[in-house]
């Protein structure tokens, strides 16, 4: 049975045992100092964290506090503070009776060296399950200093990581969350589930297509915020292997026109604009304009009025 890391012991944790994977690449560099850090000082600090990472998995609380100087601080997620060497392996080795087999995820976000034998270290850390599932996040800051010819953590401190969410960029599509059902078609239907993906970065799509109860198309869509057109853009994949992409202009009364490009299974190529037109709060319109297949022109497609299904 796979002994799962606490949650609590997954947040102290995280920005300690990250603390000494870090400078995984020659060029991490800081808002405040643009210059590399010097080779010889990156290979010393990664050196400490092979031999971290080692003691770390092994469960030694001994060998983790080590790293630490003798002075040395730490501030967990939780403001819960330990100082000094005893201390922090004190709750090591209780934290460590808790959990085996976890290892370490970290992404560096900058390292830079403000004086002479110290550097400072930014980033985000992530507690795994032997089996490599994430338990918990958090952001820290590491200081790092260099006695008696050896590198140590000074000082950790960690904070809650949160992930910044787009949510603001896509509220105005929050009204199409929920269920969408045709109406006034005998014989045709269409679905379609809107919910909003972790974080509300995203708001994912479902939908489906059938003809007295066959199914003539399925797929998903995505919605997110491009950050570098600054737009509303779509990602759309159709059950059959087709796959496209769209981007959402905003028009009156809450009316949206997506331009879509997409690529049929069979290679074919069709562009065309969807238009949304809301007509209340449980009714939208969706119609399809200006379609091309191959570069050949397209009639328009009928209205489909779709309500919400309550």
């Amino acid at each position: 049975m796979i002994n799962l890391l606490s949650p609590a012991f997954a947040r102290r944790f995280a920005a300690i045992a990250a603390s000494l994977i870090i400078l995984g690449a020659a060029t991490v560099l800081s808002a405040a100092e643009p210059a590399p850090l010097d080779p010889q000082i990156e290979a010393s600090i990664t050196k400490n964290a092979e031999a971290f990472i080692a003691a770390f998995k092994k469960g030694d609380a001994k060998a983790v506090a080590a790293f630490w100087a003798p002075d040395g601080d730490y501030l967990n997620v939780d403001q819960e503070h330990f100082q000094g060497r005893e201390e922090i392996e004190k709750v090591f080795a209780k934290n460590f009776a808790l959990s085996k087999g976890q290892s370490i995820r970290i992404e560096v976000q900058g390292a830079y060296s403000p004086a002479a034998d110290v550097v400072i270290e930014d980033g985000i850390a992530s507690i795994l399950t032997e089996d490599g599932l994430p338990t918990a996040s958090s952001h820290y800051t590491n200081v790092h200093v260099k006695k008696d010819g050896k590198w140590y953590l000074q000082s950790v401190r960690e904070a809650p990581h949160v992930v910044k969410s787009n949510y603001s960029r896509l509220s105005g599509l929050e009204w199409i969350i929920g269920e969408w059902k045709q109406s006034g078609k005998p014989g045709s239907s269409a679905q379609i589930l809107f919910e909003w993906a972790p974080e509300k970065n995203f708001i994912v799509g479902y939908q489906q297509v059938a003809i007295n109860g066959v199914v003539l198309s399925s797929g998903s869509e995505r919605i997110g915020w491009d950050p570098v057109a600054k737009q509303i853009h779509s990602w759309n994949f159709q059950s059959s292997g087709g796959f496209g992409e769209g981007v959402w202009t905003l028009g009156k009364e809450d009316s949206w026109s997506v331009a879509i490009t997409s690529v049929l299974a069979d290679g074919r190529k069709v562009t065309a604009t969807n238009t949304l037109t809301r007509k209340n709060a449980d009714t939208v319109v969706l119609q399809f304009k200006s379609q091309m297949l191959d570069g050949k022109a397209l009639p328009d497609t009928e209205e489909i009025t779709l309500e919400r299904v309550k």
